[in-house]
């Protein structure tokens, strides 16, 4: 007579195999939520991993164009700064020469008083058209050029040897003749030359500043752009590839409810094979 046999154990193997398929669902889920990227590897999504490769490739181009139009722009600002101070001396020595013009009741010493301190204005002019500049870079010499995303500006050298040339029957000079010694300088009689040299070097100068400001202007408009942009490219790789966590959390809690139910069928199998078994022994 042959002896009573266990339950065969194919009769668990779907349950065990529906088991662990959960369990890597789980595995996967958990994963997601503990990285926060829904495609952590090419086999989660190939199609959405491409888009999101290209799209993480342009957005570090926006983001290099955007640091450099943000140089360019700090470079314009001390530039502006630079000459928005200039321009303060410039008109500050003009009153100087107007001051030494109307000479009623000015004594000499007065006169060389103001000489004076226009000649500190205009060593402070050329101090600061020779000193600015930007990681090691002069800007205000006449050798800088302004350039990002396509724009460009030639920054014409500020010295006082650059600035204020005018021409009278006596020739042609500039701010440097307004100094002691020079055949400009305001404790001489030719006063209205040297008016005019002022103001054309302020008109200079802020000519300069109009067009450092232009540039600046369009460059904003740019990063304007370019962060817009940015903005867009990053919702999209984020929405291709984050995980989206309220899905994912009731994901991860309907797959572990499936572990728990295929967990206690196999207990209940097991059992029940095993009361078979004894009531048959």
């Amino acid at each position: 007579m042959t002896g009573i046999q266990p339950l065969p154990p194919s009769n668990g193997l779907p349950l065990l195999r529906t088991n662990a398929a959960h369990n890597r669902a789980a595995e996967q889920s958990q994963e997601k939520l503990a990285t926060g990227l829904r495609i952590n590897r090419g086999a989660d999504d190939p199609a959405g991993l491409i888009s999101s490769e290209n799209l993480r490739a342009a957005l570090a181009v926006l983001d290099a164009e955007s640091r450099a139009l943000q140089r360019g722009s700090s470079i314009a600002s001390v530039i502006d700064g630079a000459l928005g101070e200039m321009a303060n001396l410039a008109t500050r020595a003009e009153s100087l020469v107007v001051a030494n013009a109307n000479s009623a009741g000015m004594s000499d010493a007065e006169r060389e008083a103001n000489q004076m301190e226009l000649d500190s204005l205009l060593g402070s002019m050329n101090r600061i058209a020779n000193s600015t500049s930007f990681n090691g870079t002069k800007l205000l010499d006449g050798s800088f050029t302004l350039q990002a995303g396509g724009n460009s500006v030639e920054i014409d050298s500020v010295t006082t040897s650059q600035l204020g040339s005018v021409e009278t029957e006596n020739g042609t000079y500039n701010l440097n003749d307004l100094g002691s010694g020079g055949q400009l300088q305001i404790t001489g009689e030719n006063l209205s030359d040297a008016g005019e040299m002022l103001k054309s070097a302020r008109d200079q100068i802020n000519a300069e500043r109009g067009r450092v400001g232009s540039f600046q202007q369009a460059v904003g408009a740019q990063i304007n752009q370019i962060g817009a942009a940015m903005e867009s490219v990053a919702s999209a790789e984020s929405q291709i590839r984050d995980t989206d966590f309220a899905r994912e959390s009731s994901e991860n809690l309907r797959i572990r409810s499936l572990q728990d139910i295929a967990i206690h069928v196999l207990q209940a199998a097991n059992h029940d094979s095993r009361n078979v078994l004894n009531l048959l022994g």
